[in-house]
């Protein structure tokens, strides 16, 4: 009887460190894929002027201004790529907005205008729906 129940504590040992290793390399590779992939926004009106965006970003509250030709618009959630020279948006659209393709926007001119963060859904991400 004895040896019956060590075969069964080493199983259930084997199956914990294995599922340990599993949740630590789906971690992993989350991690990884996530990496570059930009800070989650959501864009909103004009903070100064009428020719800007406003970005709610987790460290504050930015204006845009986009090259030409971009269709973002306020409400949208997006993915800043905030590479060297102010990088690049790109918007998620709603879910009842089939028409509409995702859309990659060059940021031309920016201006950090406040420190309030963006407003965060359950998940922790920047949310427009939460605004």
């Amino acid at each position: 009887m004895l040896r019956g129940s060590c075969d069964v504590t080493l199983h259930v040992a084997s199956l914990i460190v294995r599922l340990s290793f599993l949740m630590a390399l789906a971690l992993a590779i989350h991690q990884v894929a996530h990496a570059d992939s930009g800070v989650e926004v959501y864009v909103t009106d004009a903070p100064n002027s009428p020719d800007w965006l406003g970005l709610a970003a987790p460290d504050g509250r930015y204006a845009v201004q986009f090259g030409p030709g971009c269709g973002i618009q306020a409400g949208e959630n997006a993915t800043w790529d905030n590479g060297a020279t102010g990088g690049m948006v790109t918007d998620h659209p709603a879910p009842g907005m089939m028409a509409k393709l995702s859309e990659s926007c060059t940021i031309v001119a920016i201006q950090k205008v406040g420190e309030t963060p963006c407003s965060t859904n359950p998940e922790g991400f920047c949310d427009v729906a939460y605004a």
